[in-house]
């Protein structure tokens, strides 16, 4: 997390966060999926906000650093979620331009939905 900090990078990234927090009204106790959670930034906001989250992310070392850190995470694919629809936002924060099918990962990230849920996903 330190090199994506610095620079270039670490402005878009923090740009990136404010938009996130500026869209989405997220209530206490809802439910959120952050895939592509990365180091966790997004998860630890969620906590923060009440909603009880949780995490998928397809490296498995990014997914470990997140238990450490108490989120609940997964090693999953993207394009392949494979849940109900459960959860009240499904969040995809600068993830889904590395996927080789994003047709196919949104499609999965609607299958996880509830039927008034919420997709974030800024793209860049």
């Amino acid at each position: 997390t330190e090199l994506r900090g610095g620079g270039l990078t670490g402005l878009l990234r923090r740009q990136e966060q404010e938009a996130v927090r500026a869209l989405a009204a997220v209530a206490p106790g809802q439910r959120v999926l952050d895939v592509g959670c990365g180091d966790g930034e997004v998860l630890a906001w969620l906590g923060a906000q009440g909603a009880r989250a949780i995490g998928v992310d397809l490296v498995p070392a990014m997914a470990a650093h997140c238990r450490r850190r108490g989120f609940d995470v997964c090693v999953q694919d993207m394009e392949r979620l494979g849940v109900r629809p459960a959860f009240d936002w499904v969040f995809c924060v600068g993830s889904l331009e590395f996927t080789r099918e994003p047709r196919r990962a949104v499609e999965a990230f609607a299958g996880a939905l509830r039927a008034e849920g919420r997709l974030l996903l800024p793209f860049p």
